[in-house]
């Protein structure tokens, strides 16, 4: 093998391709601390050839012991319920499944807002919404609520990996005007270790204050664009360990596409299709 070929940079989509293992194994892989040898460019996972090829070589990919069992992907309404869903979006959500335009969908949902009942839906309470149905019709942050309101036992720890991912994908923005200060990527390396039952609450507390705290500095250093956008990748950070692990998904969420913007917004909806799309 050249040196060339060894040095060769695949992302994961290509990584995935050339492995056969679908990405959502790699995303689990790489929490579980398992896969293969892997960097972060600018937030982007990038994995080189050579260590693709020992890997692969060292595990029969068709006998992985990790072999994915990330969620079942869907939710019912009554699980919705049972978690407490907002009666506004739940009213919206139940609409559009009942065929209703948005326009249509938005007014039920401001005439459930404040209620006290669950509007009723033609659909069966325990059929199966894809998570990316979710995502689709509604937003984001209602697709990562619904997650964590899916029964699987670690909906909890995916919510806090994605938080992870997300927060790590803007880290650049921080660290390139604040290159010395490595609290907020402390944060996310401790909140991944917290998601796999390797770190403690007081851990992750201390970790997520610290990170805010870089946030504030940054925040103070320059009160201009640079500086907003450093403070809240600083603060994605800060969010991903944060206590409850679906405010920590939607606050890194949206933290980091404060700081890169709204391309980064669709980035994370297209994470979010890759990881719970289906099998």
């Amino acid at each position: 093998m050249t040196s060339a070929e060894k040095d060769y940079v695949y992302f994961q989509h290509d990584a995935s391709i050339y492995l056969g293992v679908p990405q959502t194994e790699l995303f689990e892989l790489r929490a579980y601390g398992k896969g293969p040898v892997y960097r972060t460019v600018h937030g982007a996972v990038q994995y080189l050839k050579e260590d693709l090829d020992v890997w692969k070589t060292e595990n029969q990919v068709e006998l992985l012991p990790y072999r994915r069992t990330i969620m079942n992907h869907y939710t019912t309404l009554k699980e919705l319920r049972n978690h407490g869903a907002c009666h506004g979006r739940y009213a919206y959500l139940t609409a559009i499944l009942d065929g209703m335009s948005i326009a249509e969908a938005e007014t039920e949902e401001n005439e459930y807002e404040s209620s006290d009942e669950y509007r009723e839906c033609g659909i069966d309470d325990l059929y199966k919404i894809p998570l990316v149905d979710i995502l689709k019709h509604n937003d984001l942050d209602d697709a990562l609520w619904a997650l964590v309101a899916n029964l699987h036992p670690e909906s909890d720890k995916f919510a806090r990996l994605f938080a992870c991912d997300c927060a790590e994908h803007t880290l650049h923005i921080f660290e390139d005007k604040f290159p010395d200060d490595k609290r907020p990527r402390n944060a996310i390396e401790v909140a991944r270790k917290s998601a796999n039952g390797e770190a403690t609450q007081d851990e992750l507390d201390v970790a997520g204050d610290a990170a805010w705290d870089a946030a504030w500095a940054a925040a103070r250093a320059a009160w201009d664009a640079a500086g907003d956008a450093a403070w809240a990748a600083a603060r994605a950070a800060g969010d991903a360990a944060g206590e409850a692990a679906v405010d920590a998904a939607g606050d890194a969420a949206r933290a980091a596409a404060w700081a890169a913007g709204a391309a980064e917004r669709k980035e994370q909806a297209d994470t979010f299709i890759e990881l719970f799309g289906g099998y």
